[in-house]
């Protein structure tokens, strides 16, 4: 073995132990805080709340977020739940009437 295979091989073990641990140490992650921003992070906070375990409309759900300081226009908080009642979404929409309703997806 020559001088150049010698320093690959030394590499090579080098690369090895820091890739391939012997003494593996378990990383454990810290309990993620919640941060809610944003319209969606407000519905989402009203949702862990258990807010939309009932039937809410939109205008019940605006007036619900601005009791806790999300100020959002109708339009941003309807897209919003409209949003969040598509395919394996968190909530699902039901419509009485002409009026649509929101609750948590069971």
């Amino acid at each position: 073995m020559d001088k150049r295979d010698k320093e690959i091989f030394e590499r090579l073990e080098r690369l090895e132990k820091e890739v391939f641990p012997k003494n593996r140490k378990q990383i454990t992650s810290a309990p993620k805080q919640q941060k809610f921003s944003g319209a969606k992070g407000g519905i989402l906070f009203l949702l862990s709340k258990d807010y939309l375990n009932q039937r809410r409309s939109a205008p019940d759900v605006k007036s619900e977020l601005k009791k806790h300081e999300y100020d959002y226009s109708i339009q941003v908080v309807q897209t919003t739940l409209n949003r969040l009642s598509k395919g394996k979404g968190p909530l699902v929409a039901h419509k009485e009437g002409d009026k649509k309703h929101y609750v948590r997806r069971k």
